[in-house]
This record gives C-alpha cells, sequence and structure tokens, in this order.
C-alpha cells in the first residue's frame, strides 16, 4: 500500500482536481465513484452496499442512506445506518443524478457492483496514484471540522462509536494568525 503525504490528502479539498479525475473518466461508473466519494467521504464498503433506494431526492435536499458494519460488544458484526442530507446544489450532483437514473432499472442491485479493490484501482488510475478513496474520507472530515461541526456531527457521518476516530479532525481546525505590524 502506498504513503500518502499530508500534500497529497489536502488536494482533494480542490474541486479543480476532482474534476481532472471526473473527466479522466471513461464511464459513467467511474465519474460516480469519485463525485459519491467527494460528496459524502464513505468507506469503500459502504458504497459496495449503495442501492438506488438508498439515495432520495427531494425539492431542496438529496438524502443518502449509508450502512457500516461495526464489530459490536457481542463480538458479532451489527449493521448500523446513518442518513447524510445534503442541500441543494451539490458539486456534481448532474452525474449523481444520472447514475442514479440508471441504476433504479436495478433496484435490488448495489449501484457500484465492484470490489473494494477495484474501486481502489480506479481511484489510483483517474487520480495518477496520489489518491485511494480514503483520501477523500479525511478530507471530508477536516473540511467539516474546519466548518465547525462538533463532535456528535463528525461521529455520526463517520459512523464512529468512540471518539478516538474523529479526534485527529477536531484538532485539524483552521488556526488564522493575523501579522502584527
Amino acid at each position: 500500500m502506498a504513503n500518502y503525504t499530508a500534500v497529497d490528502i489536502n488536494r482533494i479539498n480542490k474541486l479543480e482536481e476532482t474534476n481532472n479525475m471526473i473527466s479522466r473518466a471513461d464511464n459513467i461508473r467511474d465519474k460516480f465513484l469519485v463525485a459519491i466519494l467527494y460528496i459524502t467521504g464513505a468507506r469503500p464498503g459502504e458504497l459496495q452496499r449503495l442501492k438506488p433506494e438508498h439515495i432520495i431526492d427531494s425539492e431542496d435536499r438529496i438524502s443518502i442512506k449509508m450502512f457500516t458494519s461495526k464489530l459490536g460488544k457481542a463480538k458479532r458484526f451489527v449493521i448500523k445506518e446513518r442518513t447524510l442530507d445534503y442541500r441543494k446544489p451539490i458539486p456534481f450532483m448532474e452525474i449523481l443524478m444520472q447514475y442514479w437514473n440508471v441504476s433504479k432499472a436495478w433496484p435490488e442491485v448495489p449501484m457500484l457492483n465492484i470490489s473494494v479493490r477495484r474501486m481502489q484501482q480506479i481511484i489510483h488510475k483517474l487520480s495518477n496514484r496520489t489518491f485511494c478513496p480514503y483520501s477523500f474520507r479525511h478530507s471530508r472530515g477536516t473540511k467539516m471540522s474546519e466548518a465547525g461541526a462538533g463532535l456528535s456531527e463528525l461521529m455520526y457521518w463517520k459512523g464512529a462509536t468512540n471518539v478516538s476516530s474523529v479526534s485527529p479532525y477536531l484538532s485539524a481546525k483552521k488556526v488564522i494568525i493575523e501579522e502584527i505590524e
């Protein structure tokens, strides 16, 4: 597995680089993969469970249901559900809606019926090996923290069961230092 520096991860914050990745994609599925990672910061395993019925398009919002497998206290996997709401318009909304409309023809089939490894390969190829799917996740968490998201919001977004997994984002808030003359 490649190492990703802070510089590589922070590059994903630029809408321009995400646009470049989408323009390099030669099919709608790969464009959708980049767009949904940028929008949600989801885990690849969560995207494997995403079905057309999990995206709800209302007049002013788009809601996306995510399902996370967590190892519970009884050492059994528990499926944890959460809904991420986005006010319209959102970046790459046209790609999201186009692929969603195509996917509705097969409502029982996951929208991204590919392996986690294949998702990684696609992102590596489109980003010239500077990103992995988790780069989007880290970037989204950092941006949410910088925008003022609190502990409970970060834990809900991430599907976290403890504070330790969101603490890096809480310490990522920007500090503005003004020059004193």
